[in-house]
């Protein structure tokens, strides 16, 4: 495969109007170039705090990101005719709006403008396109194309990214290898949404648009035709260039076209049989032939990438349930040799336990009580030899006793002068005379970052 786009000219160079403007709207703009088209150009920038803090879509969509940088377009309003850069842009911002909130579809998350040109910051996807990759790793490796591993979890992403757009009415019209994107986690970003329309559950679109070796019969036959098997013949045209490394009809006159489709597919020996079926499957002359997004992952072949995401998924789940067990078993342990002093902030609450011939402080996790008005009694208080009138009120000092009330008796009014306290210890008429006052051993609680729940004894 060889890239066909426009190259960039040494003229098109940013100019201190754009600088400028950038600057106005909180973008440092870079003179570094990624990408250019009929008239437009793509430019590194760096946003910047005071705009991270009053757009809150670009703050949560760089949170995750290593790389703070974005994409900015510049499109030339002056040079391009009028209607035409309002029916294009306009489409392409509004489907970008739609698609919202994506993982495998490029996010918008501003847009600007000045007298003369058009601003639109985009998420950055640092690795190029996929026919850069592809070209690449059959460069480097020798080989056709990618492996299929790793093709399959690439255009799971893709479907999911196109499930996404059909999903909300959006239909792309020019899926290829140039208008994916992948990201610093080599993860697929669909992009350049020129071409994209609305579509409805029986509406017919009759537009000829897209790229030649991607587009599908229909469209070259110029009838009308369903947006959405419009796309999957494009997906397929994507997968075959992504397991063999070349197009399976490489000509750019639509008659032509026609022709190398009516003569079928041919694949190489290496690739699997389960890979040419859904090949053969997505490349359907008629459309209604062709199956639907939901039949392309129930598909065998593509069966494998949904098990390792969901194999991910498994790992993630169970390497936080082990931490959290170890962090349990660990504070338990803290608990057990009497560390008393928690590195976290709060104050743990005490139960007291009888079990031998001294009391043992176990600590309850608490949730939903408002414990700065809870008081307890200080542990160094509780470190004594049990004795007879502790073990007769043990059952009234016990914390959480359920007592079931019979469903004809009435609550009974509760006396307001009466202070209601949390203590782990005796009340004070069933105290030894020698103790001393409660009082002096209170001390409020605070309710720790730990706590998630109540669990009695």
């Amino acid at each position: 495969m060889t890239d066909t786009r426009a190259r960039p000219s040494e003229t098109d160079r940013i100019t201190v109007d754009e600088v400028k403007e950038c600057e106005v709207h909180g973008y440092l703009l870079t003179s570094k170039r990624i990408g250019t088209g009929g008239f437009s150009s793509v430019y590194l920038g760096l946003p910047t705090q005071e705009v991270m803090k009053r757009n809150f879509r670009l703050a949560s969509g760089l949170q995750t990101k290593r790389n703070k940088m974005v994409a900015i377009k510049i499109v030339n309003i002056s040079q391009n005719p009028y209607q035409q850069s309002r029916r294009f842009l306009s489409r392409e911002i509004n489907a970008l709006h739609a698609t919202y909130k994506h993982p495998n579809v490029i996010q918008l998350y501003e847009t600007f403008r000045s007298p003369s040109q058009l601003f639109l910051v985009l998420e950055l996807a640092c690795k190029g396109d996929l026919l850069d990759h592809i070209n690449r790793i059959a460069t480097n490796k020798r080989d056709l194309g990618l492996r299929e591993e790793e093709a399959q979890h690439l255009f799971h992403q893709l479907v999911s990214g196109v499930a996404h757009c059909h999903t909300n009415h959006i239909v792309h019209r020019d899926l290829k290898c140039e208008n994916i994107l992948l990201d610093e986690q080599g993860a697929i970003k669909l992009t350049d949404f020129g071409l994209a329309g609305r579509c409805t559950k029986r509406g017919l679109m009759s537009t000829f648009c897209g790229s030649v070796p991607y587009t599908a019969p229909e469209i070259l036959l110029e009838q009308s035709y369903k947006g959405e098997r419009a796309d999957i013949w494009s997906m397929g045209v994507i997968l075959y260039a992504m397991v063999t490394g070349k197009l399976p009809f490489n000509e750019c006159q639509p008659q032509k076209m026609l022709q190398l489709i009516k003569r079928g597919i041919k694949f190489h020996q290496q690739l699997s049989p389960e890979c040419q079926d859904l090949i053969s499957q997505l490349l359907q002359w008629c459309p209604s032939a062709r199956p639907e997004l939901t039949q392309i992952l129930a598909h065998p072949w593509m069966l494998p990438a949904i098990s390792f995401i969901f194999q991910r998924v498994r790992d993630i789940l169970t390497d936080s349930t082990d931490r959290s067990q170890h962090r349990g078993n660990s504070s338990k342990g803290e608990k057990a040799s009497g560390n008393r002093n928690s590195k976290a902030k709060g104050v743990a609450v005490y139960n007291l336990k009888t079990n031998g011939p001294m009391h043992k402080l176990e600590s309850l996790e608490w949730a939903g009580l408002d414990l700065d008005s809870v008081w307890c009694q200080s542990p160094q208080a509780l470190d004594r030899p049990i004795k007879d009138a502790d073990r007769e009120s043990k059952d009234s000092s016990k914390l959480f006793t359920h007592k079931p009330r019979p469903p004809s008796t009435s609550r009974p009014p509760r006396d307001p002068a009466r202070r209601y306290i949390v203590s782990a210890a005796p009340r004070d008429s069933q105290l030894p005379s020698k103790r001393p006052v409660i009082e002096q051993w209170l001390f409020p609680l605070r309710k720790a970052r730990s706590c998630q729940r109540i669990s009695p004894i």
